[in-house]
């Protein structure tokens, strides 16, 4: 089947490509599937004269954004009202998160997930990575996101939150859930799964055992690390150990893992995330509003580690998270 060509053109392009090359008078073409060519417009318009032609008005043409950290399902946050305000992170966690998760059926999953990925679209993100919570509605969770995802012409990569905060069933449940979309989607070709973990102060040892012992190999994990003192303090008070020491024990600790938040570790622990070759996302805007402090970038990032970029469910806004980054480092 013949595709269709479409030139983006009258714009500067922002490449990606070595030196970080910028086409001041560029164009990208693209077809159904894939971006087949980028360059000079008029080179561009002799080899695809019969494309269908987009202006970009002399705007700025960029690759899409990838949001390494999201919560789709937050989209429905907007207008909640906790109460009395909240005095720390796990009131937060309580009193807004948890009571909205555990809120949430099959069709508020899919609802919240079509909006923020129109949202997504409207601020030029191309791929989200989502950790997905509905204790409620956990069979088949990820599917619903998935089909909004589709509709919505973006890549994603899904998991659901394991956890044992609302007990053993519900921790399995949220295993099966993340098994069986990982195999389900393991040829997609945009739309893939990893494992999903809540966080080390939620999980039980018996939990992170099954994980370790059922999760396919390739699969890494998406889980929140440090992201509070709590995390640190709970994990020490109930284990004798800290998180990434607990991670590293289950076999959880490498090169696919996404440790998002990654704030309250020492030297050594960010050097052991380096030598796994794991990922630390850092969340800014999120980690301001619940007051949690901040990831120290330059810092993590000289220790080896290897540092993306989240909203948080804070919007969809992976340009505002850049900024805020931006200024939290001056």
């Amino acid at each position: 089947m013949t595709q269709t060509t479409t030139l983006l053109a009258n714009g500067t392009v922002v490449t990606r490509l070595a030196g970080g090359r910028v086409i001041a008078r560029g164009a990208v073409a693209w077809t159904t599937e894939r971006i087949v060519a980028v360059g000079p417009e008029e080179e561009l318009a002799a080899r695809f004269p019969a494309a269908a032609r987009l202006d970009a008005r002399g705007g700025v043409i960029l690759p899409g954004f990838v949001n390494l950290h999201h919560h789709l399902y937050s989209a429905l946050a907007r207008g909640l009202d906790p109460g009395a305000p909240m005095r720390n992170f796990p009131e937060v966690l309580d009193r807004l998160w948890w009571r909205l998760d555990r809120a949430l059926d099959a069709e508020t999953v899919r609802i919240s997930a079509a909006l923020g990925a129109a949202e997504s679209i409207r601020w030029g993100n191309t791929t989200i990575f989502d950790h997905h919570a509905s204790p409620s509605a956990i069979d088949g969770s990820l599917d619903e996101i998935a089909a909004a995802i589709e509709e919505a012409g973006l890549s994603a990569v899904l998991c659901y939150e394991v956890t044992d905060r609302n007990g053993r069933r519900q921790a399995r449940a949220g295993i099966e859930e993340n098994l069986r979309f990982l195999e389900a989607r393991r040829h997609h070709p945009r739309i893939r799964g990893v494992f999903g973990l809540h966080a080390s102060f939620t999980l039980r040892d018996e939990t992170l055992e099954e994980v370790a012992r059922r999760r396919p190999a390739g699969a890494g994990c998406h889980v929140h690390l440090a992201e509070d003192p709590v995390d640190v303090t709970a994990t020490e008070d109930a284990f004798g150990i800290r998180p990434v020491e607990r991670l590293e024990r289950f076999g959880l600790l490498d090169e696919g893992a996404l440790l998002a938040h990654g704030i309250h570790l020492r030297p050594a622990e960010y050097e052991t995330i380096a030598r796994r070759g794991a990922t630390v996302i850092h969340n800014p805007e999120s980690n301001a509003n619940n007051g949690v402090g901040r990831l120290d970038v330059p810092r993590v990032a000289g220790l080896g580690c290897r540092v993306g970029l989240g909203t948080d469910g804070m919007s969809s806004a992976v340009q505002r998270a850049l900024q805020a980054a931006f200024l939290l480092h001056r």
